[in-house]
């Protein structure tokens, strides 16, 4: 009702124009801004499957999703716009496993929770290793590079449900 049902049917016309994305390959993906793209596509569509119970988004979002976490690595992200796009990565790996899980094979969930432990761990180590982010400063609090960075930590941590590779060093991988 109200705004609940307005705003639903804009996502609804959104991810409706999403299911026509070519995704053979998917390419949105390789500009800095494109790697919030594909996480409004992937969101969008996987949203609107479980408010619709329409398999046909459910499939869209993983016909997205699966090849670039095949063919990507933090690195290629890092190349975009460095901590900020492994974030904007790692913020969509963990949506989709999360919200595409029960509409996955067993090897695509195998493929996203790596991704999404990879990406957490990169996130995690930048944090130790850049003194700038986390640290108690008026600059890294107030700026959005602190909450792109940590807010897709902590979501691939709530992916994952439980902490995993914490009880080692950081990887140096940077």
């Amino acid at each position: 009702q109200g705004w609940l049902k307005d705003a639903f049917a804009f996502m609804k016309t959104r991810a409706d124009s999403y299911l026509s994305l070519n995704t053979n390959p998917y390419t949105a993906y390789q500009s800095a801004a494109g790697r919030r793209a594909m996480h409004s596509h992937v969101a969008t569509l996987a949203m609107t499957g479980w408010l619709t119970g329409e398999q046909k988004y459910f499939d869209k979002a993983t016909s997205i999703i699966m090849p670039v976490a095949d063919l990507t690595t933090t690195s290629t992200f890092f190349a975009l716009n460095e901590h900020l796009a492994v974030s904007d990565a790692g913020h969509t790996f963990a949506i989709a496993y999360d919200w595409l899980h029960p509409y996955l094979t067993a090897p695509q969930r195998a493929l996203l929770r790596n991704e999404v432990i990879q990406y957490g761990q990169w996130l995690y180590d930048y944090t130790v290793r850049k003194e700038y982010y986390g640290r108690y400063d008026p600059v890294p609090l107030s700026c959005n590079h602190n909450s792109v960075h940590h807010g897709a930590l902590g979501l691939c941590a709530l992916a994952l449900g439980a902490v995993v590779g914490c009880d080692r060093p950081p990887s140096g991988d940077m």
